[in-house]
């Protein structure tokens, strides 16, 4: 029997309430490329800094920076996620591949 496995965006959401119950700063990152039109002229605009994590925490006492980048079952991250999370901790910060609120908890509960 084939196993079953919930969605990135399930897991994600799932994340973001267990760290907002468990008090945490934190928000839903987004990044991406939108196109509008004004006065009959198109445009594109690109938000978010590429390779950034999915889920942005400030981790007490001292504010630590913690980006949780949320992979759906047997995904990884990408070049621009690697080159991101390589400099993040290079200033001190953490970033993190996860897959499940486990995987939260377990990385969290060291700080």
């Amino acid at each position: 029997m084939k196993q079953v496995h919930p969605k990135e965006k399930d897991v994600q959401k799932q994340i973001l309430e267990w760290l907002e119950l468990k008090k945490y700063v934190c928000h839903r990152n987004n990044t991406g490329t939108a196109f509008s039109e004004y006065k009959g002229k198109r445009y594109m605009v690109k938000y978010g800094a590429v390779g950034s994590a999915d889920i942005i925490c400030i981790l007490p006492p001292n504010g630590r920076y913690c980006g949780l980048e949320v992979k759906g079952w047997g995904k990884h991250l990408s070049e621009h996620q690697q080159s991101f999370k390589a400099n993040i901790e290079r200033v001190g910060g953490i970033y993190e591949e996860v897959h499940s609120i486990e995987e939260v908890e377990n990385l969290l509960k060291n700080f």
